[in-house]
């Protein structure tokens, strides 16, 4: 299965347009009040959302809506320990992939999810 997940959400709108069936998503650097009704047009089903506005609430508002949550990046311990802990199906976005794998091994309630 593909997914092209892009911050360019000019070229996600395009690409929608040119195959119905491809699997979108958006990644974001901050709140736009625009970006669910654009999600919904265009048929997106994953957001990417830095840690900095994790919240719980915008957390509940998005997964309410059926999209899921890519928390990025995920870098630090207390970053992985709060995304195990409350979105363990998140596809997460990191720039320590060595910590994270040590993380993800020792955690066996991440690996319940494809």
């Amino acid at each position: 299965q593909a997914v092209v997940i892009s911050f360019d959400h000019f070229s996600i709108a395009k690409l929608r347009r040119l195959d119905q069936d491809v699997g979108l998503g958006l990644t974001s650097s901050c709140s736009m009040p625009y970006v669910f009704p654009f999600m919904e047009e265009n048929r997106c089903t994953f957001l990417g959302v830095p840690m900095r506005m994790m919240t719980t609430e915008y957390a509940d508002m998005i997964t309410a809506r059926g999209i899921d949550l890519n928390p990025w990046p995920v870098d630090s311990l207390t970053d992985m320990e709060l995304i195990a802990a409350k979105y363990p199906s998140s596809l997460v976005t990191t720039n320590e992939l060595e910590r994270w794998a040590e993380f993800y091994k020792s955690h066996p309630e991440l690996h319940a999810y494809p």
